[in-house]
């Protein structure tokens, strides 16, 4: 008994830590009641994301949700949470339904289960957040009570919820920051909590906060406001009042494909992401993961950015028609660059389409064979021009189909509009080759700035961070000096058995000299020497001496390529095969 009253002490002494209660508060709080057995309750909520500004200004969204709570246990905490959710913006709509268990200490609260009613995705460790659900029913004015990761003060126990209906009230302001994926904030929170007075049980919670900062290096802020309501309980005999009509600026009608809200859904998340303090539906808008769902020809596709370190799902064979061995390479160079990544996955987890976008080049990579797959992709990665293998002709229902999936299609009737061609070109083996390692010489990062003037000159574009991605990625570079200056460079990539040769540039005035040739050469030589048995490269038709070259080495035509725009105008602009 002497060693068990050593432990209640010290775990007595963490929650003082965690909470900041006295020791004679926790204490109290400790031996009080527990939450009252078979205790039920169902709830209403509302959540709106409004008053955007900068990168943020237009988009709005709105979250409802209903739901039933129930103690399970009393003697060692145990509840359910069943809640249906409805979210809408100007562009998607989108619901779902969870059905949880979970699990909590009597005496400080916090989670003991592995999962909460939170988000699976929640970073934070379960045992670190205090359930939002109860509180001891004898805290007193001026206590400090932990609510998730939020801690915040007793400021009266004669509150009223509703004429008739009591409550204690619970208050907190905070600041915190953010650097994720929706960019670098500062955060300012304000929540209002009440409870039962007579059992501790959760009644109502009211959540503000507002984010100012930058996205992309770019101003933006936006605010959240969330008011939740029990109304109906088994621990309250009065009549409970519905939720409150939200009261929000008028912004007028949210313009959802302009803004840089595209991609933006839902996520359960708590209070300790920064967005809303509400735990079991503190809903936020992701950015960059979690787009949501589409169902086109009846096939369910899960749209998700992937994060810096998620790693790529298993790719299906559908997933592009030339490309699928080096899919991983082309998002491993386009982590390192600093672009986003999307993919759409079937029911089976299988990645069926995926996008990336190639920021300094104002132009993006999208393989989804449907049209309304491809749009949805398109809009979310915010560009006009994109690389494909497919020309997407609209279906005759594409309207359909497309409102159907929750998609605005900015995709005119006929198909998209069409800028270049690119012939796909395969060798199927690699013979006896040589090269003049005299005149080809290795690319090393240390040469990437030299490579990036000469590319530019050539192309008229940045591509310094993609040339850094490239080798990064573990791409081979070549290159050609003249005077000590690089004057021609080329790229190849391996993966087991697979080659790509890409990315020939030659200065105009040392051109016509059997540079591309020898280029090429050597790139076939050196993936010969590591084990690559075919080669694939694309090459725009109106390249007709980079076809020749790749015609005199065994290259045969397999296929096309296109790149497809959302534009009704035609603008003069020039595009290098990512």
């Amino acid at each position: 008994m002497q060693v068990q009253g050593t432990l209640r002490q010290v775990v007595l002494g963490l929650v003082a830590l965690v909470t900041g209660a006295s020791p004679s508060a926790t204490a109290r709080a400790q031996e009080s009641v527990g939450p009252p057995a078979n205790a039920t309750f169902e709830y209403a909520l509302r959540r709106d994301v409004h008053s955007g500004t900068g990168e943020y200004a237009g988009y709005t969204d709105s979250l409802s949700s209903v739901g039933r709570y129930a103690m399970l246990d009393v003697a060692a905490p145990r509840f359910s949470a069943h809640y249906e959710w409805t979210f809408s913006s100007s562009e998607k709509n989108d619901s779902g339904t969870v059905d949880r268990e979970a699990t909590f200490g009597l005496a400080d609260r916090l989670y003991t289960s592995e999962k909460t009613d939170l988000d699976d995705e929640d970073p934070l460790p379960t045992h670190t957040l205090a359930v939002w659900l109860w509180i001891p029913s004898d805290v007193v004015v001026g206590q400090t009570v932990r609510v998730l990761d939020h801690d915040l003060v007793v400021r009266a126990r004669d509150a009223m919820l509703a004429p008739g209906i009591p409550a204690i009230e619970l208050v907190g302001t905070g600041q915190g920051h953010r650097n994720d994926a929706y960019g670098t904030f500062a955060t300012t929170w304000t929540d209002r909590y009440l409870f039962d007075p007579t059992t501790g049980m959760f009644l109502g919670a009211d959540c503000d906060e507002q984010d100012h900062g930058t996205y992309e290096g770019s101003a933006a802020g936006f605010s959240v406001r969330e008011t939740t309501r029990v109304t109906r309980a088994s621990y309250v005999t009065a009549a409970l009042p519905g939720l409150p009509t939200p009261s929000l600026p008028d912004e007028g009608t949210p313009d959802y494909a302009g803004s840089s809200g595209d991609g933006f859904c839902l996520s359960f998340v708590c209070g300790a992401l920064g967005l809303m303090g509400f735990g079991w539906m503190g809903f936020v808008f992701y950015r960059r993961r979690y787009p949501g769902k589409l169902v086109v020809d009846g096939v369910a596709h899960r749209l998700g950015w992937l994060g810096p370190a998620d790693p790529l799902p298993p790719i299906a064979p559908e997933a592009s028609a030339w490309f699928v061995p080096f899919l991983p390479h082309f998002v491993s160079a386009a982590r390192i660059a600093g672009d986003r990544v999307l993919v759409a996955k079937a029911d089976a987890g299988n990645v069926v389409a995926l996008a990336i976008e190639h920021r300094e080049a104002s132009i993006g990579t999208i393989l989804a064979r449907s049209t309304v797959l491809c749009e949805a992709m398109r809009k979310l990665l915010r560009v006009e021009d994109f690389f494909t293998e497919v020309r997407h002709v609209p279906p005759s229902n594409l309207g359909a189909q497309a409102k159907a999936a929750g998609v605005t299609t900015a995709v005119p009737k006929d198909a998209y509009n069409l800028y270049e061609t690119y012939e796909v070109l395969r060798l199927p083996a690699i013979g006896e080759v040589s090269y003049d390692p005299k005149t080809v010489e290795r690319l090393e990062m240390k040469d990437v700035g030299a490579a990036a003037a000469l590319a530019t000159k050539v192309w008229g574009m940045p591509t310094e961070k993609w040339l850094r991605a490239q080798l990064g990625a573990g791409d081979i570079g070549f290159c050609v000096r003249k005077d000590g200056a690089i004057v021609a460079m080329a790229l190849a990539t391996q993966v087991g058995d697979e080659g790509r040769v890409h990315t020939l540039a030659v200065a105009p005035e040392h051109r016509g000299r059997g540079l591309g040739q020898e280029l090429m050469r050597a790139r076939l030589r050196t993936l010969g020497d590591l084990g690559v048995q075919r080669v694939i490269t694309e090459i725009a038709t109106w390249n007709h001496a980079s076809l020749e070259v790749a015609r005199k080495h065994g290259f045969v035509r397999v296929g096309e390529m296109y790149v497809e725009s959302s534009r009704s105008v035609r603008i003069d602009r020039k595009f290098v095969r990512r």
